[in-house]
């Protein structure tokens, strides 16, 4: 009381952390400084320099009748309040902040828009005896209507929960709280960039999740149990991989489109080279007839020089036989005369 008696401002802040009193309360978990503080009207919206309140100070901390005091004067639990409570796997906390008005799907803006169920399935498991604080933590939110299947970076929670450095008991955590009945739909598959999709069983089967490569044969045992089933696809451009499953209608019917274009271009392609083809054998058959032709033509010119040439042969032999007849005839003619002369 001394401490709250001698404060002159209740809203006073450190210069370079931006810590009130009351904020400084919370991290005590220090519940009758926090009433009095609020008492002495203590601003429960206040800030410090990383954006935070008193309220989330003590979901941190699984403070309960601090948060529950900090609620009763007002302070709103939209925030990430609960993200923090549910990390810390304070089921209790967790329940009264929701019963509250927080929000189970609320979007932490420190994790890349993580839900409540994302930030828990981000967190490591240090001891076993806290898992029992998780079942009961992941059955609240879920309860509470949290959405398992909404995506963070292309990742659900049960993915989320199979990258997780202790898989195996934070997968079967969320199975066992209800996820089994959505394990098969599809915002529970992982696309990759290149455009293949692997559902649970087959993202530890090829190695895609981020947990030793020991927990695989459990976790794929424990899916399998659950009744996920394998699915492993390409569900962008190209052919379908080695070992494809689980390959859904629309893909199949839109790889049969895509087969059946293909062959009708091939066909077209084809039936253009065909043509071509002809074309060109045509542009040959007339090539060849015309060359053809035109020996025909030179050897018939031949043929004709040939026999115009025998003819003057001819002729040029009748000459010379009729000039050869007209000579005889005048030796004749001179030969009768001597005769006749003597």
């Amino acid at each position: 009381m001394m401490l709250i008696t001698s404060l002159a401002n209740v809203n006073a802040k450190a210069t370079s952390s931006g810590t009130s009193p009351l904020i400084a309360a919370a991290k005590k978990w220090d519940a009758e400084i926090v009433n009095d503080l609020i008492d002495r009207d203590a601003d429960i919206y206040a800030e410090d320099a990383y954006d935070r309140t008193a309220l989330s100070y003590a979901a941190e901390r699984g403070a309960l009748p601090v948060i529950e005091r900090l609620v009763k004067a007002g302070s709103p639990c939209a925030d990430q309040s609960l993200h923090y409570a549910a990390r810390g796997l304070y089921s209790k906390c967790v329940r009264f902040l929701l019963d509250n008005g927080a929000d189970p799907d609320f979007p932490s803006t420190n994790a890349g828009g993580r839900t409540p169920l994302g930030e828990l399935c981000k967190r490591s498991l240090s001891r076993r005896d806290q898992l029992s604080d998780l079942k009961s933590t992941i059955r609240i939110l879920i309860n509470a209507g949290a959405n398992p299947g909404i995506r963070v970076d292309g990742k659900s929670v049960l993915l989320l929960a199979l990258d997780n450095p202790r898989p195996v008991e934070l997968t079967k955590a969320l199975l066992e709280s209800g996820l089994r009945k959505t394990v098969n739909d599809d915002c529970h598959l992982y696309t990759a960039p290149d455009g293949l999709c692997y559902s649970p069983t087959m993202y530890v089967i090829k190695g895609c999740n981020a947990a030793d490569v020991s927990h695989a044969g459990e976790l794929v045992r424990l899916l399998v149990i659950f009744g996920c089933a394998d699915r492993f696809y390409n569900s962008g451009e190209g052919d379908q991989p080695h070992g494809a499953c689980g390959v859904p209608q629309w893909i199949i019917e839109r790889d049969r489109q895509r087969q059946a274009e293909i062959q009708r271009q091939q066909a077209i392609q084809q039936a253009e080279l065909q043509r071509q083809r002809e074309i060109a054998r045509e542009a040959e058959v007339r090539k060849l007839q015309e060359l053809s032709k035109a020996r025909a033509y030179e050897l018939e010119r031949k043929r004709e020089q040939e026999r115009e040439e025998a003819r003057e042969r001819h002729a040029r032999r009748r000459l010379e036989i009729i000039q050869q007849e007209r000579e005889l005839l005048k030796m004749r003619k001179q030969v009768g005369n001597y005769h006749n002369g003597v």
